[in-house]
Parts: structure tokens; sequence; C-alpha cells
């Protein structure tokens, strides 16, 4: 084909073939336009196959164009001129998968393509070699002074040393790249970017590499007296970072936002993922993934960062001067935080704090910060930290602040790991931890959580900021009376067929912040008295046999019981005497004396609260008329009691000739002073266990064990743990 005319076919052309546009005019209009901007190495006319109609081929003028120094090839309808199609010229390029020696990190396999092609940057015509990689990481160029060279081909220029600068920086480019796409699931936004090797007019003269977001470029420095070839996955790391805050919030990045503690967030930010990315390369080492710029600073610590402990690398300024002096600020407001004109605001100086607090959320860590604040914080992993920190980002916005920063990872998340999830908690923590004050969402719904007669009622949202909506609902048994978008709410609570109802209900707010989130409150509450308990220890199943004259514990539970209502329990046992526990959930009781024959023993249980009793929870048995196994029974012995944190429970037989011994299995529960089960262990051996009371509320508990020597029936020993803060 040229020029519009088949000049040679090596088959016969199928009769149905249609060639639309052969006897047309051609309409140069975007032609034209083309020439403009871009340089037209060929044109001519041809045509091609419609991509819906198999055998409709349309005339086009096929032009081939350099781009910022790539060579594309552009299809144009010659009937209206509009542009059908625009790729590059893929028959240039050599396509493979090859492993090289990296600068910092060894052998390492990268995905390239190169290309032979005009020069980018200058106005001659002149073909030079060129790294090219639209594989994720975007387009690697390498300047006329740092070409990518094979071995063979140009010695005189020190042609490995240049592979490996070249390769190092395209190499982490593209982990960085795979990092946000596999480890952080990122949705899919414009990945690409340009990385050059400097060239004295294009990098400043005491930078070690910078992002252009104009130009959508990487510039790593050369070597330089204070810096080795910043091509390193940290450096090449934060610059990519700068490209995603870019991408993905809503103003922080625009260039007037950079200065103080806007700017420092952009750094700190851009810190934060290039850990994450060396994490993800190299595993953890602390001196390298908690560092920056390990590989590349030669000699002057203040151009280093360290999240472990800011104090140690990085420089921050005293006053007015803008002489640079050593350690960054761990601490809001706190030992080395800046606020002058230096640095812009300290850009590169408060982004300590922000390091910080990933350190922390990711690694955890206690201890006072420097304003006499404790702190204790559980770290949930580097990728999770990270994840949060780019969750965070559409809610960043023109000159947010750290508090704005605060506010935007704990929503992160939240909607990530769910409200009051334990990684939002320390996300929170985190921040009191480096003193960075938030005014996070603490609303909370406030009303009658028991109700024992049916009338109106009505329900708050307290500590509620400036919100779009407000939804409430209610659940069953409660009617909606009042209206909707006020932080108040009234309900009714009706009778049904003339009989209240009782049970749980509740009243949920959906909330509509101005950031966009939103969240749901929810107050749960129970109309009338309690149900009856749903479960009796010891009593399995009714008709079980009971040894005269013995003692016996009984723990009576309800699943419906809420631990912000007062309840108070009411036994009564035949063929029995109760010796304590009455008003509890726990009973000792001692059985009849059966002489004879059996006797019929039965334990019932019921719960009240301030609007009456519930049902009895009954089971039944019998006290037989000699008791089998006299050994004696063992008793619990716990120390320290009372205990802070972690005390020791050992149970201590009575009898040398029936000790608790390896071979005996036993069971414990805990149940808290609102008598729900705390804890329980299964299956123990041996005479003592470890129970951690670290987080426990103040109180005290009921332990109950439960215990079978072979020949015996089971046996429930109990004693209790008194908990201190």
């Amino acid at each position: 084909m040229k020029d519009g005319q088949i000049k040679h076919c090596s088959s016969r052309i199928p009769e149905d073939i249609i060639f639309y546009g052969k006897d047309n005019k051609v309409n140069t209009k975007n032609i034209k336009e083309i020439a403009k901007s871009d340089s037209i190495l060929s044109s001519d006319l041809t045509y091609i196959q419609d991509s819906l109609i198999k055998n409709l081929f349309i005339l086009v003028q096929e032009v081939a164009i350099i781009r910022d120094g790539l060579e594309y090839v552009i299809h144009i309808d010659a009937e209206n001129g509009d542009l059908l199609h625009e790729v590059l010229n893929s028959k240039r390029f050599t396509i493979s998968t090859d492993t090289f020696e990296t600068l910092y990190n060894g052998f390492q396999t990268a995905y390239f393509k190169t290309e032979k092609t005009h020069n980018i940057f200058g106005s001659s015509n002149t073909w030079w070699n060129y790294l090219y990689g639209q594989v994720g990481a975007g387009t690697l160029y390498a300047g006329d002074l740092n070409m990518w060279y094979k071995e063979d081909d140009s010695p005189s220029q020190n042609s490995h040393f240049m592979t490996k600068i070249v390769g190092s920086a395209y190499w982490a480019g593209q982990r960085a790249y795979l990092y946000f796409k596999n480890i952080l699931s990122a949705p899919n936004i414009n990945w690409s970017v340009v990385l050059r090797a400097n060239t004295d007019y294009d990098l400043p003269s005491d930078e070690v590499a910078l992002y252009n977001p104009t130009s959508n470029r990487i510039i790593y420095s050369r070597d330089k007296p204070f810096c080795r070839d910043a091509a390193s996955v940290d450096i090449i790391g934060h610059e990519y970072g700068h490209h995603i805050s870019d991408q993905y919030t809503n103003g922080l990045s625009d260039p007037s936002s950079y200065h103080d503690e806007s700017g420092a967030l952009l750094e700190g930010i851009s810190d934060i993922f290039a850990r994450a990315i060396q994490y993800n390369v190299e595993g953890y080492n602390e001196h390298r993934i908690e560092t920056m710029g390990e590989d590349v600073i030669k000699n002057d610590p203040k151009l280093m960062r360290s999240f472990r402990d800011p104090n140690s690398l990085g420089f921050h300024f005293e006053g007015s001067s803008s002489t640079p002096l050593n350690g960054q600020p761990d601490t809001y407001e706190g030992l080395y935080f800046f606020r002058g004109y230096a640095n812009n605001g300290g850009v590169h100086v408060n982004n300590g704090v922000i390091n910080h607090w990933m350190y922390l959320l990711s690694m955890g860590g206690s201890g006072n910060n420097d304003h006499g604040t404790y702190y204790n914080v559980n770290g949930i992993g580097i990728d999770k930290g990270a994840k949060i920190v780019f969750n965070a980002l559409p809610f960043l916005l023109f000159e947010s602040q750290f508090s704005d920063f605060r506010n935007a990872t704990i929503i992160a998340a939240e909607n990530i790991y769910g409200l009051g999830s334990n990684e939002s908690k320390q996300v929170a923590n985190a921040w009191n931890a480096v003193g960075v004050p938030g005014n996070e969402i603490t609303a909370t719904i406030t009303g009658p959580t028991l109700i024992c007669e049916p009338g109106t009622y009505t329900y708050n949202i307290n500590n509620l900021p400036a919100v779009d909506s407000i939804i409430w609902e209610k659940g069953v048994g409660l009617v909606l009376v009042s209206g909707q978008n006020t932080s108040s709410c009234t309900f009714n609570v009706l009778s049904h067929n003339g009989f209240f109802l009782h049970g749980s209900t509740h009243v949920t707010a959906t909330i509509v912040y101005k950031s966009g989130h939103s969240i749901e409150l929810r107050h749960d509450l129970w109309m009338g008295f309690p149900s009856a308990p749903d479960w009796m220890r010891y009593f399995n199943s009714n008709g079980m046999e009971f040894g005269s004259n013995q003692y016996y514990s009984f723990v009576a539970t309800s699943s419906t019981a809420f631990e912000n209502i007062s309840y108070d329990w009411d036994w009564e046992v035949s063929g029995g005497t109760i010796l304590n526990g009455q008003g509890t959930n726990s009973l000792t009781v001692k059985t009849a004396t059966a002489t004879d024959t059996k006797i019929p023993f039965t334990v019932k249980v019921r719960i009240g609260n301030l609007c009456g009793w519930g049902s009895y929870f009954t089971r039944t048995g019998y006290v037989l008329p000699v008791f089998l196994h006299p050994e004696s029974i063992p008793t619990i012995a716990i120390s320290p009691n009372p205990t802070v944190g972690e005390t020791t429970l050992s149970i201590e037989s009575v009898s040398e000739e029936k000790s608790f011994d390896e071979a005996i299995v036993w069971d414990m529960e805990i149940y808290g002073t609102n008598q729900l089960l705390k804890t329980k262990k299964t299956s123990l051996r041996g005479k003592s266990t470890k129970i951690y009371t670290s987080g426990w509320q103040e109180g005290v508990y009921i332990v109950r064990v439960t215990y079978k020597i072979q020949g015996s029936p089971e046996k429930v020993i109990t004693g209790k743990i008194v908990v201190k803060r």
C-alpha cells in the first residue's frame, strides 16, 4: 500500500472487503496541528482494519512523529481528519527481562525495553541510546552523559558504571510502582513517571533528588561531594511518593502549599512510602529501614533522617538562624521543632515528627515524650501503616496541618479496619505519643439504657462537630416521633396488644461529616425485666447425681445481660443449703444428708433489674445416699492477690493420697464484675497457670475450676481474683 493504492498483493483479495475513503480527499487539519508541537518523521496514506466491522478498511494518514524523544505512530481519518489511534512504535523496541547489578542492592531483575531514538533534550537530530520502561514505573531517560550501554557498545565511556546508575534507578522505580499496586492494592491512577540522571541544569547543586510535578520527572543526583549516586531504593521511593501525593491528595501538593506544616506533611508522607518500599524489597534491618539516605549520603548526618530516633539525624534551626544544626524533632512543639522561615518553614525539619509517628505506629513503643506525656503504642506493622497513610491522602487539602493528618489517618484506619478497631486505636495512640493534638470523632448517643414502661424518651448526640446530615433509626418496640438532622431525637415506647414488650432494642444515628466521612452510632437498651438466665455451669442436664453432705459451686450466665445495667441474682435450692453467693451469679451449696435413698436436688436462679424479676432457670438432680469418692476437695491459691497485671493460679491438694498431679485435666473460667465470662482455659494439666490481667477493670473476678479425677464425678472449686489499678 502506498499513497492509498494497493501496489502488491501476495494473495487474492476477498470480494466482500470494503475500502472506505478510497476516492475521498485527504483532510489534513490534525496533521497541521501535530506539526506545531511534534517532529514529523514520515506521513503516508494507508488502510487500517475497522475495530468493529472486520471486512471494512478505512483510509488513514499514517504519521510517524517524535514526542519527548519517543517515536509514535498516529492514524488520522483521511476523510474527516479525526485522530483515530496513537501508539508507540513498538517495532523499535527490544523487550526483555534482564538481571543486572545495581548500585546498592546487588543483582536484581527488571522488565525493560530498549530503543534507539532521537535526542530528547537537545535540538539536534542525532541518535543516542535510550532505556524505556513503560511498565508501571514509567519512562527512564538516561541523559547524554549517562547512556544505557551494553558492555561491548562503548567501553570508552565507562559503560559498566553508567549501566549501574540507570538500571538501579529504573529497578527502584519499578519496585515503587509494584509496592503500591500489589501490596497497598492502590486504585489505578496515573503511575507513570520519568526518571532522569542529573545534569547541571536540571538539579540544584545542593539537592540529592527531586520530583518535578510539572514535567512529572524524578531527577536523581550523580556523584557529588556530599552524596553518592542517588539511585537507591529509598531516594527513588521518596520521590515516587511525591508523585503519588501529587496524584491523590486534594490540594496538599499544590506548590503554594509547600511550606511549614503542610510542606512537612508532604516530606513525611514521602519518607513513609520510601521506608515501606525498601522494607518490601529488603526485609527488616533496623539500620537500613529506619534510616533515610544510608546508601547515598557520604559524611553529613544532617542529610540523613531517622524514623526511630529523629533527634540523632537530620537537621533543625534555632531562632531566626538559617544555619542547620544536628537533629530533627520527634515531638510536636518539642525539642528541635521549628517555627521560622528557613527551609520553607522547616519542611525537612518537622517531618521528623511524622516519621517518628509512623515508627511507633508500625513497630510500637512506650515512654515519655518531650512534654512528659506517657505513651504506650502497640505496633501494627509497616505495610498496615503505609496502607492507612495511602488511604488518608484524599482527605488532605490545601495547607492541611498535622492535626488534619491525624484525623485523616484515624478515618482511614476506621474505613479499612472498622470503627473501634485496634488499628484505629493505635493510630490515635501514636499521634498522642508524638504530641499531635486532634479533634477526632468522639460523638456518642446518650439516653436511657433501661426502660420499664411505655412512654416518650429522648436521646441526644454528644460531642458532635459540624455535620452534613444525621439520620436516626430505631429497633423493635420504638416509634420515631421527631424529625431528622438534629442532635436530639424522641421515640415512643409502645405496648403491644396491651402488653409491654420485654427485650433488647436499639437507637442508631448515621452521621455524615463535612469531610464526607460517615459513621453509625448505636445505643443499645433493654425494655422491661430481664430474660431468664440461659446456662448454669455444673448442671449439664437434669438428672445429675451429687454426693451426700458435699460442697458444690454453681455459676449462671445470661447472654442478654447488659454491662451498663445493674442486676441482682436470686437463687433457690432444695436438697441442699446455700452457703454463699446469693445476689451474685456464683453460688456455693452444701448438699443434704441422704441416708438410705437418693433425694431430689433442685437449683433455681433468676435475674432482676429495676423493672422487676425475670423467669427462673431451673435444673434438677439427686443427692445419693453414699458418696463413693471420699477424697478431699482441693483449693485454689492465687498469688499475688490483689494483682495489677499478672498472677498465678495454683491448685493445692488437701490430701496427700489424692494429689492434684499431671494426670488430671482441668478447665478454668473467670467471670467479670458484670457476671459475664471474661476468659477461659481448657484442657490444662499440672498444678498452676498464669493469668494476665493487664487491661482488666478494677474489681473482684470469680474463678471457677472444673476437674474430674478418674472414678469420680466432675467437681468444681471456686476462688476470687482482686484486680487493682
